[in-house]
């Protein structure tokens, strides 16, 4: 579970976007690049609690969370308060995708785009061959715009 924002948390903007870790930025820039709709970062979504989301579309209440290695997840606590939060996100109606450090490498930021497409309704077409040769943001942003259109 992430904690409130204190003068002392590391945090930095993108376009505007508050993040809090190097892989919430270099999520929120592909995101950003690849014409997503408007989505927020470090959204409170519980009407009691001041649980956040990484990124989400409150409107239609998808939210992505990208899970660290630090103190707050490696401990028998943290789990579990993530699992609370978690929990508590879905009965309220929430879907969720989790990510981690290895999902957004190069070769594998394609899979992970496309899996919030999809959540998004949008289907991509493309076909997968190296790695080298996708242009994933790309990709997705004439995915985005036809789905617009």
């Amino acid at each position: 579970m992430k904690k409130k924002t204190s003068k002392t948390s590391k945090t930095s903007k993108v376009q505007g976007h508050e993040v809090e870790s190097e892989l919430e930025h270099k999520l929120v820039t592909c995101l950003l690049q690849a014409n997503f709709p408007a989505f927020k970062t470090q959204h409170i979504f519980h009407p009691t609690r001041k649980w956040r989301f990484d990124i989400a579309w409150p409107n239609i209440k998808i939210a992505i969370e990208i899970q660290g290695f630090g103190p707050a997840h490696n401990s028998m606590q943290g789990m579990r308060n993530d699992c609370e939060k978690h929990n508590a996100a879905i009965e309220l109606g929430w879907k969720l995708l989790y990510f981690m450090s290895p999902d957004l490498t190069p070769s594998t930021l394609p899979t992970t785009l496309t899996s919030i497409g999809n959540l998004h309704g949008i289907k991509l077409q493309h076909t997968i061959g190296k790695p080298e040769d996708l242009n994933p943001i790309e990709t997705l942003r004439r995915a985005i715009n036809q789905k617009r259109s």
